[in-house]
């Protein structure tokens, strides 16, 4: 039968394992590992001082998009945001949710669309402009968007079923009036 070989050991026999080089040598492989052992907890402190912070990196990332937010699979999706969760300590971060958006309230906000998009956005940035509005009469600013819209068309022409026998209609929007056959309108 084949016995696999000790690792780090020199030696076959009984005996040999207890003459002096077999001591020196271990004594050797505590010493390297002790010092393997320490160069790790070095690599640790110079991690956790290279690591950054997730949330500055988030801060920074939405300041520099448009209106200062981002939609929630752009965050995501980043590569270099991604880089930065990862690096996380002591528990690396999978995904930006909305928990961990709960937790940062004072710094991020969560917003939705009437789709129920998720948007993030910082809540310093959201906050001046609900001030900005409040200060400059949100009521005048949502009648302007929430008002009738014009037309898109001043005119449209509907070719009736009969084809060429009869004429279009034609409806006219800049005023109420009745649909018109296309005779009228070439004289009109």
């Amino acid at each position: 039968a084949l016995v696999p070989k000790r690792q780090g050991s020199l030696s076959v026999g009984p005996a040999a394992r207890l003459s002096k080089p077999a001591v020196a040598s271990a004594s050797i492989r505590s010493i390297s590992q002790g010092a393997v052992a320490t160069a790790p907890a070095a690599d640790m402190d110079k991690e956790k001082e290279q690591v950054l912070d997730f949330k500055d990196a988030l801060v920074s990332f939405l300041e520099g998009k448009e209106g200062a937010r981002a939609h929630m699979n752009e965050v995501n999706n980043d590569k270099f945001l991604r880089q930065v969760m990862a690096a996380q300590r002591p528990k690396p971060m999978t995904a930006v949710n909305k928990a961990w958006l709960k937790q940062n309230s004072d710094v991020f906000a969560l917003l939705r669309t009437k789709d129920e998009e998720i948007y993030v956005a910082l809540a310093k940035v959201i906050e001046a402009k609900t001030q900005k509005a409040a200060k400059g009469g949100a009521a005048g600013v949502q009648q302007a968007t929430d008002g009738p819209k014009g037309p898109a068309y001043h005119q449209v022409i509907q070719r009736t079923a009969a084809g060429d026998k009869a004429p279009p209609l034609v409806y006219d929007y800049k005023s109420a009036s009745q649909p018109k056959q296309a005779d009228e309108v070439s004289s009109a």
